[in-house]
């Protein structure tokens, strides 16, 4: 029987709960702030709401108190996180410390579908999956141009699936032609519709990966300078111009209605669920979209995360970029949406088994599909396996 360590960050979360603001411009980072920079763990709050520029009103307000009292809370649960000797990773101030919980649950919102699989998902996964070639000892895909100049932040818009497709596919577009090319976050928000509300109401209220990959193979994606992230939903725009066009038209980029012969994003498919080696040898051939319980993820700064309960409930889209190995645990590496100054630049290691066989056994029960694990009809539970459920859905983009 798995046992929640009694300090986890999931229970920080839930005894940090306070009042619901309204979202201030405060949660601006700091342009100046470099990504070394950091607070020493005896930080004041007035240390943090300089260092973060943050504007909640005089000292004394309704809202300073309450985030003040947030940010104590906070602060410390950390160091009695920090202060275990048995820990894998340090929890550290960044600037979602003083977000209340439904404002940071807003930063999660993707689950998986159920019905909105590829139909080319048979012959990918017997040509690429279930061969089961030999994995690699690591793989890490950070040193990507396209993961170096651009650190996502979905801000308050619950569009971590659309964030995690853009990431995905520009990855993989650089792996194969050296291009490293920004695509539209924003333009999925607004195009992809989501009438079975699976991973929620679709925009800035959550939708999944699936949705946003069968709408890219069907239609254009446009470029970042075209349709610029704004964080909000709008009206789709579909006339600008298309990612598959003018960046892998030159190595025979198609879509499922063009020439089947020619190289480049033909389809995508849903790797098998619960599963670590499928998804190992996935990544070695680049990033992958997957879905995480990621409420414990916080005030994660460093180290490798194994604060999850075998009972993630799946609320989040993030990018698996590799896997590693220190001496003494394994990892998982992921990227995440919630800019440059959260983690390890962006990114959390999250604990990997020693074995395959032990991450598929790491099981629990998801019992809220009503948030939005699924599509409607939500199921009653589904089970979820490996670190914050990270194997339970996995979606890989297919080449020609």
């Amino acid at each position: 029987m798995h046992v929640v360590k009694s300090m986890s960050m999931v229970s920080i979360f839930i005894l940090a709960s306070l009042t619901v603001f309204p979202v201030a411009s405060g949660f601006q980072i700091l342009q100046s702030t470099s990504l070394s920079a950091t607070l020493p763990t005896n930080a004041s709050f007035e240390h943090y709401v300089s260092f973060f520029g943050r504007a909640y009103g005089v000292p004394g307000s309704s809202e300073y108190v309450s985030r003040r009292t947030l940010f104590d809370r906070r602060s410390e649960l950390m160091h009695v996180h920090n202060a275990r000797n048995d820990r894998l990773w340090t929890a550290g101030f960044n600037h979602l410390t003083d977000r209340t919980d439904d404002e940071l649950g807003r930063l999660r919102g993707w689950k998986s579908t159920g019905d909105t699989t590829s139909g080319n998902v048979a012959s990918f996964l017997s040509e690429s999956v279930h061969r089961l070639r030999p994995v690699a000892k690591e793989v890490d895909w950070r040193n990507l141009s396209v993961f170096q100049n651009n650190f996502r932040d979905q801000g308050d818009c619950g569009s971590c699936w659309a964030v995690a497709t853009t990431n995905m596919l520009e990855a993989n577009n650089e792996i194969r032609t050296g291009e490293a090319k920004q695509l539209s976050t924003q333009q999925i928000v607004n195009c992809v519709e989501n009438p079975k509300e699976c991973g929620g109401q679709g925009g800035c209220r959550g939708a999944t990966v699936e949705l946003a990959m069968a709408w890219v193979v069907d239609s254009d994606l446009a470029f970042e300078e075209d349709v610029p992230y704004t964080g909000s939903d709008g009206t789709c725009n579909v006339k600008s111009a298309s990612f598959i066009e003018r960046t892998l038209r030159n190595v025979g980029a198609v879509r499922k209605h063009r020439n089947s012969d020619s190289l480049g994003l033909v389809s995508w498919a849903t790797l098998p669920s619960n599963k670590a080696q499928p998804l190992m040898a996935a990544v070695m051939d680049g990033p992958v979209a997957i879905s995480v319980g990621a409420d414990g993820w916080f005030m994660y700064e460093t180290g490798i995360f194994d604060d999850c309960s075998r009972d993630a409930v799946i609320d989040h889209a993030v990018v698996l970029v590799g896997y590693g190995e220190e001496p003494t645990s394994k990892y998982w590496t992921i990227r995440n949406s919630w800019g440059r100054y959260w983690g390890e630049k962006g990114h959390i290691r999250l604990l990997r088994h020693d074995t395959a066989a032990e991450d598929d056994a790491f099981c629990g029960t998801d019992r809220k599909p009503e948030d939005g694990i699924a599509c409607k009809p939500y199921p009653k539970q589904v089970e979820v396996c490996g670190m914050c459920g990270m194997l339970y859905d996995s979606v890989a983009p297919k080449y020609g």
